[in-house]
């Protein structure tokens, strides 16, 4: 995720038909997506074991320019079985 990216889905009511459910995401799952969504979302990904890597790209915005060679590494890498751990460290961004 850019550190810069403003771009926030849940803060357009137009992108959702009903209120009362953008509402009650914003309650559940915070209202800053960096600050509440990203790391909650991470949480998730770690209480439930799924492989995943959570990464904030500093001077970044919405585009994922400066995330894909870390993006294509992660899949190349946990398609050749390698754990999640040996592959952290080596990445870009700063982590959640």
């Amino acid at each position: 995720m850019g550190e810069a990216d403003e771009n926030d889905v849940l803060l357009w009511p137009d992108s959702w038909i009903d209120p009362e459910l953008r509402a009650s995401a914003i309650l559940s799952y915070g209202s800053n997506i960096l600050n509440d969504r990203f790391s909650f979302c991470a949480s998730v990904h770690t209480d439930h074991d799924v492989p995943a890597i959570f990464r904030t790209y500093t001077q970044a915005g919405h585009k994922p320019s400066p995330a894909v060679d870390d993006i294509v590494t992660f899949h190349e890498r946990t398609l050749a079985n390698e754990k999640i751990g040996t592959i952290e460290d080596h990445l870009g961004g700063n982590p959640v």
